[in-house]
C-alpha cells in the first residue's frame, strides 16, 4: 500500500501545482524522501475524505479537467 501511495505521490508532485508546493516546502526541511512519505500520506486522507464525503478532488485545475475528458 505504501509503495503505491509513494509512486502517486511522485506523480501528483510532478502533474498537480498544489502538492508540488507542499513537497518542495517539506523537501528544504526534511529531504527528498521524508516529503514524499508525507505527499504519500496526504493524498491517502484526501482519498479517505473523498469517498466519505462522495466529493470531487478539490483542488483540481480546469485544465486538467478538460484534458481528462478530451481522452
Amino acid at each position: 500500500m505504501r509503495w503505491a501511495l509513494v509512486q502517486a505521490a511522485r506523480s501528483a508532485v510532478r502533474w498537480d501545482d498544489h502538492y508540488r508546493t507542499k513537497y518542495q516546502r517539506i523537501k528544504e526541511r526534511r529531504g527528498d524522501g521524508k516529503a514524499i512519505v508525507a505527499i504519500a500520506r496526504e493524498i491517502a486522507v484526501v482519498m479517505y475524505h473523498m469517498i466519505n464525503r462522495k466529493e470531487g478532488y478539490r483542488f483540481s485545475t480546469d485544465a486538467f479537467k478538460t484534458k481528462n475528458l478530451k481522452s
